[in-house]
């Protein structure tokens, strides 16, 4: 694996304890009742961390080191303000790419500018990859679909079948003519529980808010870079964290509207404790069947009368029939 000495960026959005302590980077409660959670251990752990749900160990739990069989997918921005050195050092991150990935790792290539096209399927050898990357240009038409692209991605590696799923976004952030949104761009990626870490390209017109929204909801990073600066490096960085990533998986039983306390822990190396509350609402309690409405009660009662008259009526009736035969 190639050093990252040559990659001077920033890991942004990171929380203070994230180079040394444990960290959650994302919950996805939406199958509930199954919880799925991904969590961050300090460089160099190869032990999975532990999972307390309200402070008992979590029952059934599945663990998985995304680390240890990756597919990643590439995106480059190919629009107009890409032109020049931004374009190059992106084709330059994709060949370094291809040379430190590992061989089980699946590597596919996708382009955005006018459209978004995936040039590439996933494939562990370098043959295709090396013939697209020698033919991309900048698109001679205008447009930036960056959404679109995340989406097409998503997509491609939610087939993928690997536990590590990652798209490594290489822009300048300028979106302008995307079909989808920013929130079903991040709604795509959680899908197909795909981080996405943003290469952003600081130039006159660099649009953050969104990428680091991108990267914050998935679980990924997003590193500044300058125009002219050369991106060696990125898929060691991503490399390294996926070692460190663990996908945890297990049916919760705490019902709808209660408190979710996770805490993942690992000895010596510190913790990290999320709480929020399960959507939904718990069953309300059914109604004793022996409270019958008033209006029931009434009509029943009325229905009676008629009843009880004749009952009157004929009690009478043999009274007077006894008082004649008695003299």
């Amino acid at each position: 694996m190639v050093g990252t000495a040559f990659l001077v960026m920033l890991w942004t959005g990171a929380s203070a304890n994230a180079a040394t302590g444990v960290r959650i980077a994302h919950l996805d409660l939406r199958a509930y009742p199954t919880i799925r959670l991904t969590v961050v251990t300090p460089g160099n752990s190869s032990r999975p961390p532990k999972l307390e749900e309200n402070g008992t160990s979590a029952v059934g739990l599945d663990v998985e080191n995304l680390g240890r069989r990756e597919s990643v997918v590439l995106a480059i921005d190919r629009s107009h303000s890409m032109r020049g050195e931004p374009l190059a050092h992106a084709v330059g991150a994709a060949r370094d790419l291809l040379v430190t990935k590992s061989n089980s790792d699946g590597v596919s290539f996708v382009t955005f500018a006018s459209q978004a096209v995936q040039l590439t399927n996933f494939s562990t050898t370098t043959i295709d990859a090396d013939a697209a990357l020698r033919s991309l240009a900048i698109d001679p038409r205008s447009g930036t679909t960056m959404y679109d692209a995340i989406i097409v991605a998503a997509r491609a590696l939610k087939r993928s079948g690997t536990p590590g799923r990652a798209i490594i976004l290489i822009t300048d952030g300028q979106e302008a003519t995307s079909k989808a949104s920013l929130h079903q761009a991040i709604r795509a990626a959680r899908d197909a529980r795909a981080a996405i870490y943003v290469v952003a390209i600081e130039d006159a017109s660099f649009k953050p808010r969104p990428l680091r929204a991108l990267a914050a909801s998935t679980g990924g990073r997003m590193l500044l870079a300058r125009p002219n600066q050369p991106l060696t490096g990125i898929y060691a960085k991503v490399d390294a964290q996926f070692r460190d990533t663990w996908q945890m998986t297990y049916v919760t039983a705490v019902r709808p509207g209660r408190r979710l306390q996770l805490t993942a822990s690992l000895p010596n190396r510190g913790a990290a404790t999320t709480t929020v509350i399960v959507p939904g609402s718990a069953t309300p309690r059914p109604k004793s069947q022996s409270n019958l409405p008033l209006t029931v009660i009434g009509m029943a009662a009325f229905a009676l009368v008629p009843v009880a008259l004749a009952l009157i009526a004929m009690i009478r009736m043999f009274q007077r029939r006894n008082v004649w035969t008695g003299f």
